[in-house]
């Protein structure tokens, strides 16, 4: 698991002021079994709900490694 592109959307949510709401949901779905915030396209499915969207599939894919 690699939380880097989770704090990459939740920087991105924080300077449109939902990184509260986008945490919270995020937290709540992992914990319950409902979310994969490790799966990038679930992840920017669940930003989606606010307003990150479309920034947050335009963002660099990581390149493979440490």
């Amino acid at each position: 698991m690699n939380t880097f592109d989770v704090h990459r959307v939740l920087h991105l949510a924080r300077a449109h002021g939902v990184a509260t709401p986008l945490f919270s949901t995020l937290q709540r779905g992992y914990f319950a079994g409902e979310h994969n915030p490790f799966d990038k396209d679930e992840l920017v499915r669940v930003a989606a709900s606010g307003r990150t969207a479309g920034r947050a599939k335009g963002l660099p894919r990581r390149s493979a490694g440490p």
